[in-house]
């Protein structure tokens, strides 16, 4: 009976083992963990951290992941390091507590890993023991990193929600300020001052606001990014493909833009001039993305000037993504074979090279084991003592690639080699610290629909790299990353805004003043009428809120009535939508932007025959547990601001 009892108690306590998602121990003695017969599975190990990477002591702890149990056991990680140990469960995975890893790796360089999974017969199987390194703040990476971030508007999965129907911001983290978290460096907005405004208003479901591409000069008293959407151009210019801006830092005021400017890099000597692509004409998107035509030009801030580089922009080829040397003598670049187009999947690409001269450029010089090798190669980066080029390779094409690897090849050329810390899915855009201790690079390996950035550390005498790491803040569930520059810490990135800023209108303020505020009175009316009219299902009353034909004729100048047709369509819409059905619902809106458009500009796809305002913001309507969203843009008419689209 005696022995009955004891045996029940002993399962109990194991079933409570299991049933929890997550559990602590204390750093403690190490010592034997099996209960029952244990079973060596050489398949039970860490999907991350892997076997020998590499962690920066600096950010904290690391997250712990594993392929899941089919039967649904839990999992039990128990790490160890100079006779101390901690143990933590989980089914897939399972986040550290930073203090107490703190304390367990104190004083030591690696800590051992090892996984143990319990079956319901009380078997254990045992992983083998794996090794993560740890990087002190003496060998750790510095500057910061600065990433193309998608963000979902509030209640949506990143993962699930259409690029072109997402808003990019710039987010960094800083490895001198760790304890700051991600901050929002800039963000794409609306008007010929993008990218000084606040976040994106919760909600916002507007055409593309891509800012993903970008770079900052050595200096850091600039900073360029690359607006893919025609809406915030400036007025002077057409920009169907998008544009350059370039902003002064701090106080991130526009000092150039560029149509159809793409994928900057500043000079590491001259200041104030840096290398773009541009490119006429974009069709289609991602995988099947073609640039029938593009070419690297120099832009010089102190006077505004563009012009094409010898070599570089060849009528024969298209060019795209320039980087320099560390020393600025060499500007390199990736170029399609003579008269083919770039596409996103298919075609090979070359990586090819020449002499800057002052921005004269000269002879292209194809990079030997990085070009003519019958697959694609991308993305080059120069290591900062100037002895290795990294570059992104693949079967075909050059982006949204199914398998992409990285490669090293001497910078002058020469025999290439796939980097260990390549990965079987994609591994694309790549940058190095200032120091040239640590790669970071965009990745999905650990989910195809959610790419984020990745640390390894790098070794610049071998030129290969350890297992990588996810950076916190900037990988993970939720993260969808698509290009990064790392460059120097500068004073600037503390000014940027939290993440939260991105999704919260408490937090809409943070980064700096721009032309938001309350909407004027008669916009502030029509507002009230127009939730006056939803309460009561009043869709007639809502129409009259509505631009007509004529005053739309009138003021506007789209080349035919395609958007005018769209105006109508939303109208109708709305108006059947709302017709007949009373609602108790709340509405709320958030903040406004208001610009002034003078005869002639384009602030969007029609040009003004008249000058008008224009206010943009987003709305929400909840009712019933449900909650709809949308975008709001009114024109003022002699006087009356009339609503284009809700």
């Amino acid at each position: 009976m005696r022995s009955w009892l004891w045996g029940a108690l002993a399962l109990a306590v194991l079933l409570i083992g299991w049933a929890a998602a997550e559990r602590w121990a204390p750093a403690r003695e190490a010592g034997p963990a099996a209960v029952g017969p244990e079973v060596e599975d050489g398949a039970l190990r860490p999907l991350h951290p892997e076997d020998n990477a590499v962690w920066p002591v600096v950010l904290g702890a690391p997250t712990l992941r594993w392929a899941p149990d089919p039967g649904g056991a839990s999992t039990t990680a128990l790490l160890r390091a100079a006779g101390r140990s901690l143990e933590v469960s989980g089914r897939a995975g399972a986040t550290l507590d930073t203090a107490a890893f703190t304390a367990l790796v104190e004083g030591v360089d690696a800590v051992e890993l090892q996984l143990r999974r319990s079956t319901a017969d009380g078997r254990v199987t045992r992983g083998p023991t794996t090794r993560l390194r740890l990087a002190g703040p003496e060998r750790g990476p510095t500057g910061m990193i600065l990433a193309g971030y998608k963000h979902a508007p509030p209640g949506t999965e990143a993962a699930a929600t259409p690029l072109l129907n997402m808003h990019l911001a710039i987010v960094g983290v800083s490895f001198e300020a760790p304890a700051l978290g991600p901050r929002v460096i800039a963000r794409s907005s609306y008007g010929p001052e993008p990218f000084a405004l606040p976040p994106l208003p919760p909600g916002e479901r507007g055409p593309s606001r891509c800012v993903s591409c970008h770079d900052v000069a050595p200096d850091g008293r600039h900073i360029a990014v690359f607006s893919q959407t025609e809406l915030e151009a400036p007025g002077r210019f057409e920009a169907p493909n998008g544009f350059l801006t370039v902003l002064r830092m701090p106080e991130r005021q526009v000092v150039a833009q560029v149509p159809h400017g793409f994928m900057p890099a500043f000079h590491p000597v001259e200041p104030g001039v840096l290398a773009l692509a541009t490119v006429e004409e974009t069709i289609g998107a991602k995988t099947q993305m073609l640039l029938p035509r593009g070419d690297i030009e120099t832009l010089r801030l102190d006077t505004g000037a563009t012009r094409p580089v010898s070599g570089a922009s060849s009528p024969e080829h298209v060019e795209n993504l320039p980087v320099f040397s560390p020393d600025g003598g060499t500007l390199t670049f990736i170029r399609a074979p003579a008269g083919e187009a770039m596409h996103g999947s298919e075609g090979l690409l070359d990586i090819v090279s020449v002499p800057w001269n002052g921005g004269e450029g000269g002879a292209a010089v194809p990079v030997l084991g990085a070009s003519q090798n019958g697959v694609s190669n991308f993305y080059p980066t120069y290591t900062p003592d100037g002895r290795w080029l990294v570059f992104t390779r693949a079967e075909r094409g050059f982006f949204s690639q199914i398998s992409s690897d990285l490669w090293i090849v001497p910078a002058g050329g020469g025999e290439a080699r796939r980097l260990d810390c390549s990965s079987p899915l994609a591994d694309t855009v790549h940058r190095l610290d200032p120091t040239g201790r640590w790669l970071a690079f965009v990745s999905n390996r650990a989910d195809v629909r959610s790419p984020g950035v990745y640390l390894a550390a790098f070794d610049a005498v071998e030129g290969n790299c350890a297992p990588a790491v996810e950076l916190p803040g900037l990988s993970g569930p939720g993260v969808h990353v698509h290009h990064l520059s790392w460059s120097a810490a500068h004073p600037w990135f503390a000014e940027g805004g939290a993440l939260d800023a991105l999704g919260d209108p408490d937090l809409l303020g943070v980064l700096g003043p721009g032309p938001h505020g309350p909407p004027p009175p008669e916009v502030q009316a029509a507002l009230d009428t127009m939730v006056a009219a939803r309460r009561a299902g009043d869709g007639q009353a809502l129409r009259a809120l509505f631009i007509s034909p004529e005053e739309f004729r009138a003021i506007s100048d789209c080349g035919g009535d395609e958007v005018l047709t769209q105006v109508l369509q939303g109208r109708d819409q709305l108006v059947a939508h709302v017709s007949g059905r009373p609602s108790a619902g709340q509405a709320r809106f958030g903040p406004v932007a208001v610009q002034e458009v003078a005869v002639g500009e384009k602030p969007g796809p029609c040009r003004a025959r008249v000058a008008l305002g224009l206010i943009r913001m987003s709305w929400a309507w909840s009712a019933g547990g449900a909650e709809e969203q949308g975008e709001l843009h009114l024109l003022r008419v002699d006087g009356r601001w009339r609503f284009t689209r809700m």
